[in-house]
């Protein structure tokens, strides 16, 4: 037998709302029915009354309209990434590159691009690490005079001097911009490499940058540059090649992943894996996986952005008046869709 001990309620301990004690003065009753309490209520809690609708009202419907643009992504062939680099010089090396997992290239080509001169004892180097979405066009030159990502730092003067230093920029292993990637042709098979590329890592990048090193005879870099994957690419150089790199300028970075940071790569992989054009990878040559790219590349914006920027940026500033229709209603949601379709047109 369950036993409770409850506190006893006195009647001076209950409170009594305004409107209830209302009725009472004007009835002495216990005010069972409320009838009085309709003229006690404020005219706000009137107006928030739902209203009864009448016949003709529950004839009509209102729903949304919308033609879903944001979803209607193009899904046509692959896009042509390696048009991009047109300024870009390609290293082959015609020699297996072994890779820290275990895997194997048969060869590798390695893109990049350069500014300034290299000094007579080869000691002014400065080996820019470009981020995940970056190809090797840092710099605007007279091969394409398009501004680079990196246009800003790089020049006569600027904080990258190309009065004083060698500017080496190569593009990453597994990019899609004229560095071997799962979108080159597998010498052994004569078809893209595709989801049979070897996994790759932060060192195994850096390893293949200090190949284009080699080749220019740059025994030690005089700094080795970089911002957010760069920045880790930076710490890796310091690491593997230590008495090659004097310098090392790690912009944004980490020495290593955070778990938040693992966990949005994984639902950035999801996004694309679930686009049923992705094919399990085999995609070249068929329909491209846009849509699932194109979600892959706004998750990944949301790590670029810090809440305080975003608040100041856009606030909860609406895009235009009206009803919403699912696709971008707020200026942060039209920001989002721009980036993720713009990148999904420039990244494998």
């Amino acid at each position: 037998m369950l036993s409770m001990s409850l506190p006893i309620l006195r009647r001076s301990s209950v409170r009594v709302s305004p409107i209830v004690a209302a009725c009472r003065s004007r009835t002495g009753s216990r005010c069972r029915s409320f009838a009085c309490t309709s003229s006690a209520l404020s005219e706000q809690q009137q107006a928030n009354r739902v209203a009864v609708p009448t016949a003709a009202e529950l004839d009509t419907f209102v729903g949304m309209k919308s033609e879903f643009p944001c979803v209607q992504a193009a899904t046509g062939p692959e896009p042509s990434y390696h048009d991009q680099a047109v300024a870009a010089e390609v290293l082959r090396h015609r020699r297996p590159f072994k890779l820290h997992h275990g895997g194997v290239l048969p060869e590798l080509d390695i893109a990049y691009e350069t500014w300034g001169a290299l000094n007579e004892d080869k000691s002014n180097t400065v080996l820019i690490h470009g981020g995940v979405s970056a190809n090797s066009h840092a710099k605007s030159n007279e091969k394409d005079p398009k501004d680079g990502w990196w246009e800003a730092f790089i020049g006569p003067g600027r904080p990258l001097d190309t009065n004083h230093f060698f500017i080496v920029c190569p593009n990453n292993l597994g990019s899609c911009h004229g560095t071997t990637g799962p979108s080159s042709i597998n010498p052994t098979t004569g078809e893209p490499y595709a989801m049979s590329f070897p996994i790759i890592t932060l060192q195994d990048m850096v390893r293949s940058q200090f190949l284009l090193m080699d080749h220019f005879g740059i025994d030690k870099v005089y700094a080795s540059v970089g911002a957010s994957a760069g920045g880790m690419q930076s710490f890796a150089s310091g690491v593997l090649f230590t008495d090659r790199v004097e310098r090392i300028i790690s912009i944004s970075a980490g020495l290593r992943s955070l778990p938040s940071s693992i966990a949005f790569r994984f639902l950035q992989r999801q996004a694309l894996m679930g686009d049923p054009n992705w094919n399990l990878g085999n995609y070249y040559g068929g329909k491209y996986p846009s849509r699932g790219m194109k979600s892959n590349r706004m998750l990944g914006m949301l790590t670029y952005r810090s809440g305080p920027e975003w608040s100041s940026r856009f606030g909860r500033n609406r895009v235009a008046d009206g009803m919403p229709n699912m696709c971008p209603d707020f200026e942060i949601e039209s920001y989002l869709d721009h980036q993720g379709h713009k990148l999904a047109s420039l990244l494998d």
